[in-house]
């Protein structure tokens, strides 16, 4: 899956790309071949983390404070916190839905925020439980 996101987030092709940052973290949301993508990478050459999700092949829930997102057996939390000493995005990455098998965090601008509102609610499913 790694090497599949890798390909994705650099393509060439990329379309109608919308991002903002997240720490040491970029948030992408893009068209490529006439489906919409989310992708999370490090742009920096440290940390090898990437994550590219087609927005229509994914189940999308509303949670506290974020979204939920089901992929196979992955769940991604996609958590936004607007805090008095500054804003935080946060993703956890659990496997079966409750197996934590990573976390990446970083602060994020209140329009990264809405735009990562903007570009989620339109795939959203359901509220979770």
């Amino acid at each position: 899956m790694f090497i599949k996101s890798h390909l994705l987030i650099h393509a060439k092709e990329k379309k109608n790309i919308r991002y903002v940052a997240a720490g040491n973290y970029q948030i992408e949301f893009f068209s490529l071949t006439g489906k919409e993508y989310f992708g999370i990478y490090s742009p920096y050459g440290g940390d090898n983390f990437c994550l590219c999700l087609p927005l229509g092949d994914v189940s999308i829930a509303t949670i506290e404070h974020g979204y939920q997102i089901h992929h196979g057996a992955l769940t991604y939390k996609v958590l936004m916190r607007r805090q008095r000493k500054g804003h935080e995005f946060a993703l956890h990455r659990l496997l079966w839905g409750w197996l934590p098998t990573g976390y990446r965090r970083g602060p994020i601008s209140p329009s990264g925020i809405d735009m990562v509102h903007g570009n989620l609610e339109p795939f959203i499913d359901s509220i979770a439980a």
